[in-house]
C-alpha cells in the first residue's frame, strides 16, 4: 500500500505547482517547517504569550501519520533589517540546516510597524533571498508565501498599530509576485481574515484560539490538493 500510494504522489505531483520530489520517503515524514512572527509562534492576546493552540499544531493535527509540522515563529521577526530581522537569527538558520520537504512562509506584519524604517526594495529582496535559500539547501523543497492577515483597531485604545495601506498593498502585493515569479502555492491571509474578523483578538493584531483553529484549516485545506492528500484518500 505504502508503494501504491508514492506512486499516486509522483504521478498527482508532477501535473501540479509542486515538484514530483516531494513524495515522503517511505521510512521518513513529510516534514513541513511553519517560518513567521508571533503568528506563526502563536501568541494570543491576553496570555502573556502563552501558545494554547497555534496554526502548525492545527495544520499536523489535520495531516495526520506521515507529516511532520514544525513551528519557527518568533515574535517580532520582520523580513527587513529594521526590525528584528528574520535573517540574522539562529532559527533562520536551523531551519535552513533542516531542508525541510516543504516552507510556509508568512512575514510582514512587524515589518507594516517600521513605519519611518520601511523599506520597499529590501523587503522584496529579502523575501526572494529566503525562498531562494531554502531551494538551495533542498532543491525539492516546496515553497508556500502566505500574505499576513489584516490588522483592526485594539479593543482597548482604539488604535490600529500596523501600516494597513502596507499590509493591504505593497507587502500582500509583493508576496503574491514573488509567489507567481518562483512558482510557488500563494494563500492569502489577508483575504481570509478580511472574510473573518473575528479571527483576530482583542489587540487587532493577534488571533483567538479559534482564530488559530481558523487558520490551522484554512492553510490545511490551502495546501491539502498540491501534496495529493485526497487523491490518495479516494484511492486508498
Amino acid at each position: 500500500m505504502k508503494k501504491l500510494i508514492a506512486i499516486l504522489l509522483v504521478f498527482i505531483l508532477c501535473a501540479g505547482i509542486l515538484p514530483a520530489a516531494f513524495a515522503a520517503d517511505e521510512a521518513d515524514d513529510f516534514t513541513i517547517y511553519c517560518i513567521g512572527d508571533s503568528l506563526t509562534f502563536g501568541v494570543i492576546p491576553g496570555t502573556a504569550g502563552k501558545r494554547d493552540v497555534n496554526y502548525p499544531d492545527v495544520l499536523a493535527s489535520l495531516l495526520g501519520e506521515g507529516y511532520s509540522v514544525t513551528n519557527f515563529g518568533k515574535p517580532g521577526r520582520s523580513l527587513t533589517s529594521g526590525g528584528v530581522w528574520y535573517l540574522s537569527v539562529p532559527e533562520y538558520q536551523k531551519s535552513i540546516d533542516a531542508a525541510a520537504d516543504m516552507y510556509i512562509i508568512m512575514l510582514g506584519t512587524n515589518d507594516a510597524n517600521l513605519w519611518d524604517k520601511w523599506n520597499a526594495e529590501e523587503y522584496e529582496q529579502n523575501l526572494n533571498q529566503v525562498v531562494d535559500a531554502y531551494r538551495e539547501a533542498n532543491p525539492d523543497t516546496a515553497v508556500v508565501l502566505m500574505a499576513p492577515p489584516i490588522v483592526l483597531p485594539d479593543e482597548s485604545t482604539g488604535e490600529i498599530k500596523m501600516d494597513i495601506s502596507l499590509l493591504e498593498g505593497f507587502i500582500h502585493d509583493t508576496v503574491q509576485k514573488v509567489a507567481e515569479e518562483k512558482n510557488t502555492l500563494f494563500i492569502d491571509m489577508f483575504a481570509k481574515t478580511t472574510e473573518n474578523p473575528d479571527w483576530i483578538g482583542s489587540d487587532g493584531i493577534h488571533f483567538t484560539q479559534e482564530g488559530y483553529e481558523g487558520f490551522g484549516r484554512f492553510v490545511y485545506e490551502s495546501i491539502k490538493d498540491s501534496l495529493g492528500i485526497q487523491a490518495i484518500a479516494d484511492a486508498a
